[in-house]
């Protein structure tokens, strides 16, 4: 196991910036993710610490050892490919067993590790197939088999699930967390997909335009994003929102557009006085759009609006209702009772208490 250290690290391709200035600390044994949209950098700073693409800029560290000019076979470090990338004319043992023939080891001590291996990940009754005789998921067993026999001090895994189906993509995340916590390797993991980010990742770096957004845990990521963009990418369905002014009317302040009037509490009146006057952008998310039914939800019927539904996903223990609101467009998260049709105009509660509020010129959290 170790740590890795990159300090402003950079990345350009023919006077495009692929990655600015980018400063992460791993700690040793750690999940970590980068997450972001496609062309975002995360496989570049991937593929920077595996040594396949040569950094422009900055320095990268494994357990305090500078490897900006260290061979690729020489870093220590073991990575998984999206698309396996296994030998289709060995089979599975062989697969596994490539890499530690290349250092010479004993015949035995191959065996006893590759079986131990196949053991761990259950695919020891597959020792003997080609490639072609495995599902996905098999294969990318033994994918993570043929890393995991080279006891590497640190992981790559580059999308290694975007090619499985659905199901199998849920049951190999459950995998590869309880084979971490077994091996406790440090892992860097690359995917576009914040759903699975936020299952597996110890901690998340959200990636935008080559640069780090914000790095933190999942939960504290989705509670409080440091900018609109952070909100906006962390979360399923993602954040509503809203351009509107922040409008004062003696003691009390609301957030106004055209076909909203939506009070703000009191304690976020306080953190926003500021920008009294100025134009916000308002964020709700998903689950903080109500129907006004319960005692609780009756408190808050100062805060409703009228919307029409114009889709209605039913998804068995809950409905994404898409709403339109003047020119808002607005998802809420109900529950599977929910009775909402398309087409109909209703009255929904926006959860105040739980709102966002993000700078309009630079996107930055406010509250």
């Amino acid at each position: 196991m170790a740590e890795v250290r990159l300090i402003h690290v950079g990345k350009t391709f023919d006077g495009v910036v692929a990655v600015e200035d980018f400063n992460l600390d791993i700690r040793d044994g750690e999940f970590l993710i980068l997450v972001g949209p496609s062309g975002c950098g995360k496989s570049t700073v991937l593929r920077s610490i595996a040594g396949l693409e040569e950094i422009t800029a900055g320095e990268i560290y494994i357990e305090g050892r500078l490897i900006n000019d260290v061979h690729p076979k020489d870093r220590d470090i073991a990575m998984v490919f999206q698309n396996y990338a296994l030998y289709p004319h060995m089979n599975v043992y062989d697969n596994m067993a490539f890499s530690l023939k290349q250092r010479k080891m004993g015949r035995e001590e191959i065996r006893r590790i590759v079986e131990s291996t196949s053991e761990l990940l259950g695919i020891r009754e597959l020792l003997d197939r080609k490639p072609r005789q495995l599902s996905g998921g098999q294969r990318q067993r033994v994918a993570l088999g043929r890393s995991i026999v080279r006891c590497p001090k640190v992981f790559l895994f580059d999308e290694p699930l975007s090619n499985l189906d659905a199901k199998l993509r849920i049951a190999m995340r459950a995998e590869l967390l309880d084979l971490h916590q077994k091996i406790r390797t440090t892992s860097i993991y690359v995917t576009h997909d914040q759903v699975e980010a936020m299952t597996m990742g110890d901690r998340l770096v959200v990636m935008n335009r080559g640069r780090i957004q914000q790095v933190d845990t999942p939960q504290k990521l989705y509670d409080a994003p440091v900018n609109r963009f952070v909100a906006g990418f962390i979360g399923s369905p993602p954040m509503n929102f809203v351009d509107c002014e922040l409008v004062v009317k003696g003691a009390e302040m609301a957030a106004v557009s055209e076909t909203l009037n939506l009070p703000v509490t009191s304690a976020k009146a306080v953190v926003l006085a500021p920008h009294a006057g100025k134009k916000v952008t308002l964020g709700l998310r998903p689950e903080h759009i109500l129907e006004p039914r319960s005692e609780q939800q009756e408190s808050m019927r100062s805060a409703t609006f009228e919307a029409s539904v114009w889709v209605v996903e039913p998804l068995g223990s809950e409905k994404y209702v898409h709403l339109r609101n003047g020119q808002n467009t607005l998802v809420a998260r109900l529950g599977s009772d929910s009775s909402h049709r398309i087409g109909e105009s209703a009255e929904f509660i926006a959860n105040m208490d739980k709102a966002y509020f993000f700078d309009a010129h630079t996107g930055l959290a406010i509250s």
